[in-house]
This record gives structure tokens, sequence and C-alpha cells, in this order.
């Protein structure tokens, strides 16, 4: 019963975009102390007396649900307090001392993307270097910032809960696989290579145990599009114990819809959704995630 009561807690976790901030921190402050409000113990003992096999994890997080740092060599920005160049990279996404009045601004235009019209893809703008650290670790995927901050807890419970409580290790059979979640699924082949790769190495470094794919969000149709793509039955037979959809916008999100016609400030009062659409109607995941007309209309209409 407490195991149901466990995945239902999980699930209501993941429906948190239509709350306000307030109620948004107060859910990820109980899910960070997930362990006084569910009796862990007992679930797990349950578990360990059986004889099950300890399938190795790959996670795969949502919209918004790994770090991205970047690197600056600009010459142009928003305000004279920008940032035009860095040295080394530094984290972009999410960093709490950007979301803040005015200094959004350059956070907007250090993570905002620019059309390609002739490749159909979209880029960095320029002077602007991103990318995704800690592929097939789980650090990036934890927390949102380095930090640790619990507001920004993401897959950190339960990958907490594997290690402590089921002796998973992290890097070894509870692994994550972050990606450059601004970008459409079209846009990611080399992610999806790298994907193919991931699990087959945790295939082979767990005594070639089959995975179980956990995705969130739009990691969920992002994993379906690699799955469909680019490996074949075969190969899922091979190296695919399940998959594990959490959340999944399968129909699209209407959320999006209000990104592009207004912006969405994820309910922070000191920033004004416009100040953020401009990057949310760059971003190819969000035109990626907009309702389908077969969900909202029907297959015949």
């Amino acid at each position: 019963m407490k195991a149901k009561i466990l995945f239902v807690f999980l699930f209501y976790i993941c429906q948190v975009d239509s709350r306000t901030y307030q109620d948004r921190a107060q859910l990820y402050q109980q899910l960070y102390n997930i362990e006084k409000e569910i009796d862990f113990g007992k679930i797990f003992n349950k578990v360990k007396d059986k004889t099950l096999t300890k399938y190795p994890v790959v996670l795969i997080p949502g919209y918004g649900g790994n770090q991205l740092h970047a690197r600056l060599n600009k010459t142009s920005a928003p305000h004279y307090f920008c940032q035009l160049k860095t040295s080394d990279f530094f984290e972009l996404w999410l960093n709490l001392q950007e979301i803040t009045p005015y200094v959004i601004d350059c956070f907007i235009d250090n993570i905002r993307l620019e059309w390609i019209e002739r490749t159909k893809t979209s880029t960095n703008r320029e002077g602007v270097e991103i990318k995704v650290n800690d592929f097939g670790g789980t650090s990036t995927v934890e927390y949102l910032d380095d930090s640790k901050y619990s507001v920004t807890i993401y897959f950190g419970a339960i990958v907490d809960a594997l290690v402590k409580k089921l002796n998973y290790t992290r890097g070894l059979n509870v692994r994550a696989a972050p990606y450059d979640w601004r970008k459409s699924p079209n846009e990611l082949n080399h992610y999806f290579i790298d994907l193919t790769k991931l699990v087959e190495e945790t295939y082979e470094m767990n005594n070639n145990t089959r995975v179980m794919l956990v995705a969130h969000s739009m990691g969920n149709p992002v994993t379906l599009y690699w799955l469909n793509n680019f490996v074949t039955q075969a190969w899922k037979n091979k190296y695919i114990q399940n998959f594990v959809s959490l959340s999944a916008p399968w129909g699209g999100a209407s959320k999006t819809m209000r990104l592009m016609a207004s912006g969405d400030n994820i309910d922070i009062i000191v920033v004004k959704p416009l100040s953020v659409r401009a990057y949310q109607r760059s971003a190819p995941s969000t035109a990626f995630l907009m309702p389908s007309n077969k969900a909202v209309l029907g297959a015949d209409r």
C-alpha cells in the first residue's frame, strides 16, 4: 500500500506547473524531506526480502530538467553589467542569481537561440557556447543548481533512495542522459548516438543486465523519438527492460501556448512574463511541445 502511496506522491509532485511558486516551494521541500513523510525503510525492506534483479537505471530529464553551462565571448549585451566574456564555463541553468529583475535580461540573451532557415535548425547566439556536463553521471539532474538548494531538486530524491535503500551506485547502475532541452528531437542526433552508447555501456557494466529507462515530462517524447528512429527492435529486446514514463506530454502541453503568446515566468512574481518570451519562442522544444491537433480534436479531425 505504501509503495502505491509513494508512486502517487511522486507522480503528484511532477504535476506542479499550474500551482503558485509558493506551493511549488512547499512541495519541493516535502520532496527534499521525503524520508520524513514516507517510511522508506519498510518499503525497501519488503523489496530486499525478495529475489529481484537489480536493473540498472538511466534517467532522461524533461524540459529544463538538467543543468546547462555556458562560456561567453560576446561583443554586446542588453545592459552594461552583463558579462561579455568568461574564461571558463559557468552555470547558466539554473543559476538562481540570474533569475532576478534586470539581470534576467542577461540570462535571456545568453540562453536564447537563433533559427537557421536554410538548415531548419537552431544555434546559440554569436559568442555563446553552451554545453551539458556529466553525461552518464547524475550530478546535473539531481539538482538544477550547483548549490543544491532544495527548491531546485529534480531527480535527487529518487537517486538518493536508490543509492541509500537499494545500494545502487551513481555512475554504475543509476545513470543519467542530460541533453540540451532547448532543442527539438530532430536536432539531437548526436545526443541519440551517445544515448545508444550509454545504454549499451550500462548494460555491459552491469553483467549484461537490461536497462530501465526512466523519463520525465518532455524526456518521454524525446525518448520515444530515439526508440522509434535510432535503434532496432532487436536492439531494444537485448538492451531495454522497461520504459517508465513520468508525467509525459504525449499529446503536447497546453502551457506552451501561453509561452508562445505572452511568456511564462513560472510564477516568479518579480519576473515579467514578456521578459522571458523571447527565449521561450526561440526554443524549438517549445514548438515541439505544442498540443497535437489529434490529441485535442481527435484522430479523425
